[in-house]
C-alpha cells in the first residue's frame, strides 16, 4: 500500500521516515561545509584583487596655450584595482598652476577605452582634443567634451 509523504502510516514506516529525515540532514550539512571552503576563497580572492582599489592619477603630458595663459593637462586616472579600469583626461588651469590630485582644475574632455590624446589650442579659449581609441571601439560612443566656463572643446580623430 503507498501513502504520500506528510500521511501517518503504520509503526513500521517511522523507521523510514527517519532514516529520511537524518539523510537529508546529513546531505545538507555535507553541503554546507563543502561551500564554506569555496566562499572563502572567493572572499579572499575578491580581496586581494581589489587590493589598491582607490584612484591613482598621472599627468602624461601638458599642451601650452599660443599665448601662455592656460595649460592643458592630459592626465589617466587608473581605478578599481585589477578589475578596474583607466580613464583618459582633459583639465585647463592656468599657465602659473600646477596640477595635482587635490586642485585638477576644469575637466574639460574625458574618454574610455583612449590608446593617445594630444591637445591643440585653437586659442586661448578653444581647443581641440585629438584622441586615438583602442581598435573596435567608436571614438564617439566613449568619449565627451565639455564646452564651459567660456572654454570651448572638440574631439576629433587622431591623425
Amino acid at each position: 500500500m503507498s501513502r504520500s509523504p506528510n500521511t501517518p502510516g503504520v509503526e513500521g514506516d517511522g523507521i523510514r521516515d527517519v532514516d529520511r529525515v537524518v539523510r537529508v540532514a546529513t546531505e545538507t550539512l555535507t553541503a554546507a561545509v563543502a561551500l564554506v571552503p569555496v566562499l572563502l576563497v572567493g572572499f579572499f580572492g575578491s580581496f586581494a584583487v581589489g587590493l589598491g582599489t582607490g584612484e591613482d592619477w598621472h599627468v602624461v603630458e601638458t599642451f601650452r596655450s599660443a599665448s601662455g595663459l592656460n595649460r592643458a593637462y592630459v592626465v589617466y586616472r587608473s581605478w578599481g584595482g585589477a578589475v578596474g579600469g583607466i580613464d583618459s583626461q582633459v583639465y585647463v588651469l592656468p599657465a602659473a598652476t600646477e596640477w595635482n590630485e587635490r586642485d585638477r582644475g576644469l575637466l574639460l574632455w574625458s574618454g574610455d577605452h583612449i590608446d593617445s590624446v594630444r591637445v591643440v589650442w585653437d586659442s586661448d579659449r578653444a581647443l581641440r582634443v585629438q584622441a586615438r581609441a583602442q581598435e573596435g571601439i567608436s571614438l564617439a560612443e566613449y568619449s565627451q567634451g565639455w564646452s564651459r566656463s567660456g572654454f570651448n572643446v572638440r574631439t576629433e580623430p587622431l591623425p
